[in-house]
């Protein structure tokens, strides 16, 4: 294993650090690749930015539903003004001929070229069959943090949004395609839950797949509803 497979490695077995990215954004800087280094540093510099938080940093607690910021600010655009250096250089950075270099195709597909957070693609998303069929090679080649299955997508619409998951899931997916367990007791209450939960663990199956340890998922921060808590009388 090379020096740069060992980097890589490391970003693939802990995805959600940003310390190995950096690392490797070193080390692409000593062997004359400044652009992709440059890339990594801006993006994860976007993505703290974007973290949810329970306070705006206005004061107010009231945030959006990503946990980015208030109303007001969102609609002035406060979150782009301060960040406006660093979107700047990300799309100088990411042009067409360096994202083609950076994330080269998997099988006919060119997804992996748009979908890139903190210096590398992290979703996998297309029908069940086609998921199946590239998940060994995109897991071993980047930081998947998520899965999404299009054709389950297609099954909540013809279920009217609803999606129960016993609509959902029944005779889903194709035969022989993943280990039926991985379809068993899904959240039924939520779809946003259900969705998650199985994007979990196909990550982690995916993961399985090429010898990466399993992934513990952070919890999603809600939204913080502050009219819904100004109506509750204390007890």
């Amino acid at each position: 294993m090379t020096d740069e497979q060992g980097l890589l490695y490391g970003i693939r077995v802990d995805p959600f650090d940003d310390a190995p990215r950096l690392v490797y954004a070193d080390w692409l800087d000593e062997n004359g690749q400044s652009d992709y280094a440059s890339f990594i540093r801006v993006q994860i510099q976007l993505a703290k930015a974007r973290r949810p938080k329970t306070i705006c940093k206005c004061g107010t607690p009231e945030v959006d539903r990503t946990g980015r910021a208030c109303k007001s600010c969102r609609a002035n655009n406060e979150w782009q003004a301060d960040n406006a250096e660093a979107l700047t250089a990300q799309a100088k950075l990411f042009t067409d001929r360096n994202r083609r270099t950076w994330f080269p195709r998997i099988g006919s597909r060119g997804e992996y070229y748009n979908v890139v957070s903190r210096g590398f693609p992290y979703w996998l998303e297309s029908r069940a069959v086609i998921v199946r069929s590239e998940m060994s090679e995109a897991f071993a080649r980047y930081p998947i943090t998520s899965v999404r299955l299009n054709d389950l997508v297609v099954l909540c619409v013809e279920a009217n949004d609803e999606c129960p998951a016993a609509y959902m899931l029944a005779n889903y997916p194709p035969k022989d395609l993943f280990p039926r367990h991985l379809f068993e007791s899904l959240p039924n209450h939520d779809d946003k839950e259900l969705r998650r939960e199985l994007s979990n663990r196909l990550v982690n199956y995916g993961r399985e797949l090429v010898g990466l340890p399993k992934l513990t998922f952070p919890v999603k921060v809600s939204s913080v509803n502050t009219k819904r808590d100004r109506r509750r009388k204390p007890v």
